[in-house]
């Protein structure tokens, strides 16, 4: 595949991307642009399409594939020893389907404004205010490294948290 990138030093002065706007929406080109190769100019060796399928950082060739149930063991395992508050804790075990609380939360659901709404264990309503749904994402990214979180399992919280998004 090959880049290109616009050589736009043919532009007139007074427009820097090398239209000349006319009186009603209408523009037109003041002088052909020539497409000119692209050429890198800083390569990165460890992301180079060369060594993306033999740097092991990236994607060990012999990393298993994890089903999600046990992705979403690795992080009940690895979640409920860090400790949190116990608002962020139920929320977590919500996501996770574990009962980490009393009352335990059952169901969440993000209203079409943004909020994280909960509803209780006995309950038949959602009456828990848990704040907004993009401080959750931000909570989970925050509490990834204090856990120890890989990249499967923030991807499998953050998708719990889509789920609840689509269910409005």
């Amino acid at each position: 595949m090959v880049f290109a990138e616009l050589d736009r030093s043919h532009a007139p002065p007074e427009t820097a991307d090398g239209l000349n706007w006319s009186p009603g929406g209408q523009f037109s080109v003041a002088q052909p642009l020539s497409i000119q190769p692209n050429r890198p100019s800083v390569t990165n060796p460890t992301r180079s399409p060369t060594n993306l399928a033999t740097n092991s950082r990236l994607m060990p060739s012999n990393a298993p594939i994890r089903e999600p149930s046990q992705i979403r063991n690795a992080c009940v395992r690895k979640l409920r020893t860090v400790k949190v508050s116990e608002k962020f804790q139920a929320i977590l075990g919500c996501i996770l389907g574990t009962d980490w609380t009393t009352p335990r939360l059952v169901e969440l659901v993000i209203t079409p404004d943004g909020h994280l709404l909960g509803r209780c264990d006995g309950q038949a309503s959602f009456d828990a205010f848990l704040g907004d749904a993009a401080d959750l994402i931000r909570n989970i990214h925050g509490i990834a490294p204090v856990a120890g979180l890989d990249g499967d399992k923030i991807g499998y919280m953050v998708a719990k948290v889509a789920e609840i998004k689509r269910q409005r």
